[in-house]
């Protein structure tokens, strides 16, 4: 079985272990919840806060509360999001790209990932 999902646990890490006893207790309900059903690979589509509200604005897109927090706190997410990568299997794909290249940079990641397991 394979199954692709957007946000999750890393979602959970982002938003809410944002002291390091949250952090730890985190880990430890990660281990006890998903057990043996632990995602086999994250992808992260890495962009600045600054290049992601930048693009938002220029597509007509509403800014919605998550991204209309203060600047600090954008930098401090995304930052979450590589200390969580530190303990799960992942890809990185840089989102600075066009989009046209980062669709392809996925597709190559679950290509490479989908067809080995069969």
């Amino acid at each position: 079985w394979n199954v692709v999902s957007g946000r999750n646990a890393m979602s959970s890490f982002i938003y809410n272990a944002t002291t390091k006893e949250l952090r730890k207790l985190f880990w430890i309900l990660y281990e006890v919840v998903l057990g043996e059903y632990k995602p086999d690979l994250y992808i992260l589509l890495d962009i600045s806060p600054e290049t992601s509200l930048k693009r938002k604005s220029n597509a007509g897109v509403e800014i919605n509360h998550y991204d209309n927090a203060e600047f600090k706190e954008l930098v401090r997410r995304r930052e979450a999001s590589h200390e969580f990568l530190k303990y799960v299997p992942h890809k990185v794909i840089d989102a600075e790209q066009s989009k046209e290249q980062v669709y392809a940079d996925a597709v190559n990641i679950l290509d490479h990932y989908l067809l080995k397991e069969v």
